[in-house]
């Protein structure tokens, strides 16, 4: 178990195809193949990311994907203040100017290097942390991804 997360999960895991393992802190995604056979997938070898902000005042969190982590907290700290952005009046980007950025912690959950499987393995991960807001468990994410 990871004690840098905020929360606790039990792996292996499988979701949608994907068997989610941890080994030395890390999580691993791995694919069902055709044939039912397991392995790595190692085609894509950009580096993609699941990442969590939480809000150190309330728990609620939001669940999200990119290929670059420093642009994605650019573009959310832009999209909360910036009143032309489209995103402004998302949840998540409320939260952001009603708490404050320094009142959030962000953290990996998972790296990837398919960017088949990002879209699956945000799925699971807002789905294990109940952070898509319908499911009235105080979460940001307005999809379930």
């Amino acid at each position: 178990m990871n004690e840098n997360l905020p929360y606790q999960i039990s792996f292996p895991i499988h979701h949608r195809g994907l068997k989610f393992v941890e080994a030395n802190g890390k999580i691993f995604t791995y694919i069902y193949k055709k044939d039912n056979s397991v392995g790595m997938n190692q085609e894509d070898k950009k580096m993609n990311y699941i990442y969590c902000y939480t809000n150190k005042i309330n728990g609620h969190k939001y669940v999200g994907k990119t290929n670059n982590l420093e642009r994605r907290k650019r573009e959310h700290r832009s999209n909360a203040n910036n009143p032309l952005s489209k995103e402004y009046n998302y949840l998540f980007h409320r939260k952001l100017r009603e708490y404050g950025e320094e009142n959030f912690i962000f953290s990996i959950l998972q790296e990837l290097e398919d960017t088949e499987d990002i879209n699956k393995a945000e799925q699971f991960w807002i789905e294990q942390l109940k952070t898509f807001v319908g499911d009235n468990q105080g979460g940001y994410n307005l999809t379930r991804g």
